[in-house]
């Protein structure tokens, strides 16, 4: 009796082990998929941020270049701090402008003019320099009403 009693606790310990190793299987390869949707996430947040603050800086530059308004760029955008070749925005993890130092991406727009055409080049780069969004953008310049009667 006390064999056999032996030999059904050793069957049950090995079943026993057979269950742990299976669910401790199954939690690594959840652990790794969550992990893996997590990161997955934050690339898609940081995507569509990159998208939303770049576009509405196009825009905003669009609109400076192609209406009379001489509206200045900080004056849009307060927080723009300027640089030779233009103009450098910091942002919080939100999308919020902020000062340089409190900053978890930076927005810089290079500009070039050439006659009646500005290209921008504006680029999104996280804290640690990596490219998140870019746009180019070209805007033409609108011809005053003494341009128009010289050409004419």
């Amino acid at each position: 009796m006390n064999k056999r009693n032996a030999s059904q606790s050793s069957l049950f310990l090995l079943e026993l082990i057979f269950v742990i190793f299976f669910f401790s299987l199954t939690s690594m390869l959840c652990v790794q998929v969550f992990v893996k949707a997590h990161l997955t996430s934050k690339e898609a947040k940081e995507e569509s941020l990159g998208s939303t603050l770049v576009s509405s800086v196009a825009e905003a530059l669009s609109y400076m270049d192609t209406s009379n308004t001489n509206t200045p760029f900080e004056e849009l955008f307060p927080k723009a701090k300027e640089t030779k070749d233009g103009w450098q925005i910091a942002y919080d993890e939100n999308g919020t402008a902020v000062s340089s130092n409190n900053a978890t991406y930076y927005l810089t727009i290079i500009k070039e003019t050439n006659g009646h055409l500005n290209h921008y080049s504006i680029v999104l780069k996280d804290a640690d320099g990596a490219s998140i969004d870019t746009l180019d953008l070209k805007t033409a310049i609108p011809r005053t009403a003494d341009e128009k009667k010289e050409n004419s």
